[in-house]
């Protein structure tokens, strides 16, 4: 159970928050994950969202490229970061670079094993 309640739907905050959760949920498709905590500061969700929603969907970096590096998130131990590495595999990220991250492996290492295969 999380220590603050999340905020994934509109009703949740006050009237004049209302634009900035839908401002937030139309990058996204919806508001969840560390932006359904950065609800709870509004300011703060309207500011973080545009460069995130950028960085994630609108730059020049490949999904799958960008969900991998989101995936490293697994090097800090950010659960629901690592947890929704599905995004990943939907984007094409290779399934032995998810593995190599995930049991924090180096990429010679996945080779090694590979090759005693």
């Amino acid at each position: 159970m999380p220590r603050v309640t999340p905020i994934t739907s509109k009703e949740q905050v006050a009237s004049e928050h209302q634009p900035i959760f839908d401002a937030v949920a139309e990058g996204r498709g919806s508001v969840r994950g560390p932006f359904s905590i950065m609800m709870h500061s509004p300011r703060c969700a309207g500011v973080c969202s545009p460069p995130a929603t950028f960085l994630r969907f609108q730059s020049s970096v490949k999904p799958k490229e960008g969900e991998l590096a989101i995936a490293t998130a697994r090097e800090k131990d950010c659960p629901f970061v690592w947890a929704a590495t599905d995004a990943g595999r939907k984007a094409g990220t290779r399934e032995e670079a998810i593995s190599v991250v995930r049991d924090r492996r180096t990429r010679a290492d996945s080779r090694r094993t590979s090759a005693r295969s």
